[in-house]
């Protein structure tokens, strides 16, 4: 019988050591990503969960100090079971909900779980300023409106209606509201599409000013070349969301529209992500695929400073202020997860788009 000295073993070990994978040595943080698959929103958040994927590809294909194991779960309108299961999947926290009806009940769900929540572009100004576990990389709307009010005073514009649809109340009603009430245009009517819209066809109305539109994507654009046939003066107005994976709006022909952004839709993308999403996909650098990558630059710089955080560690961690360069512009974080960040206006007139003053 042989026998091994206990140097031999020794070198054996660390042999075996040195010819394991990088990728089995390095700390694993577990992400769980929610995603709805309500038809209104399949487009959208595909979308995101594309750009979640590759960012983890990319991020895991280097030599970062840690690697991200992923969880999925869909669901249909309630996150709350998708939420449920992450945590119980060992998803240390969760990404998703772009959608700010989505993300006020997902919020719900963070506070009872307590496991930190991320949105992706969520902007309802309901969950700002609370110090809770729900956090996002996309500014409350406030901005947004008050940006549009001044540019609806700097145009002499009298008279405006808004026109709303979607599953998202409380960022479509409230930002319509909101913008009124920063400007000195009288408003004249918001109405449901296409629902509360037929009967302006048959009935005398007169035409508004401008025309604010805050409707999903898909029903934007039909939103839109109903607005123009039928007010072809008014000047409009067309919120984020509408143009949040709608190409096609830029395709129609003629038309005109102002909206906001933190970055300049006229830039090119540069930099190692952007070359590697181009490298894996012909798919342009949508508003999800910079906010999806600007949410997981935003989760890698937290977990940078502890793999293992969780829970209540973790919520600490995800609490202090921060920057994170995204896709074109910087996100500024502060203490209750909300963002900071300079938009500017945009007029979309053929062929592109172009920056203008309020």
């Amino acid at each position: 019988m042989r026998f091994i000295s206990f140097s031999a073993v020794v070198c054996l070990l660390g042999a075996a050591f040195f010819l394991i994978p990088p990728n089995f040595t390095e700390p694993v943080v577990t992400l769980g990503v929610a995603y709805s698959v309500a038809p209104e929103s399949a487009i959208p958040e595909g979308r995101m969960v594309s750009a979640i994927k590759a960012y983890v590809d990319w991020h895991n294909g280097k030599d970062e100090g840690f690697r991200y194991r992923l969880v999925l779960e869909r669901y249909l309108d309630d996150p709350s079971e998708a939420i449920s299961s992450l945590r119980k999947k060992g998803a240390q926290a969760v990404v998703g909900f772009p959608f700010s009806q989505q993300a006020i009940a997902a919020r719900g769900v963070a506070e009872k779980l307590k496991i930190p929540v991320l949105s992706t572009v969520a902007s309802t100004t309901e969950l700002s300023g609370l110090g809770d576990w729900f956090f996002r990389v996309k500014e409350d709307f406030s901005q947004e409106t008050s940006l549009m009010a001044s540019l609806i005073d700097s145009l002499g514009l009298d008279s405006v209606v808004g026109v709303w649809s979607g599953n998202n109340y409380p960022y479509a009603v409230g930002s319509v509201r909101e913008v009124l009430s920063k400007s000195d245009a009288a408003f004249t009517g918001l109405f449901h599409f296409p629902k509360d819209c037929s009967f302006l066809d048959d009935y005398s109305f007169e035409a508004p000013d401008g025309v604010l539109i805050y409707a999903d994507p898909s029903v934007s654009y039909w939103a839109v070349q109903y607005v123009t046939s039928l007010w072809p003066q008014s000047v409009v107005f067309m919120s984020r969301w509408s143009l949040l994976e709608n190409h096609h709006l830029t395709k129609i022909a003629g038309l005109e529209f102002y909206y906001t952004e933190a970055f300049n839709p006229t830039e090119k993308v540069q930099g190692d992500f952007a070359d590697y999403w181009r490298s894996v996909t012909s798919q342009d650098f949508t508003l999800m695929v910079r906010y999806g990558y600007c949410a997981m630059e935003y989760l890698s710089s937290v977990f940078n400073e502890g793999p293992s955080l969780s829970g209540q560690s973790l919520r600490d961690v995800m609490s202090k202020p921060r920057e994170i360069r995204s896709l074109g512009w910087t996100v500024r974080t502060d203490k209750f997860g909300d963002v900071v960040s300079d938009s500017r206006v945009y007029l979309f007139k053929d062929p592109g788009f172009r920056e203008v003053s309020p």
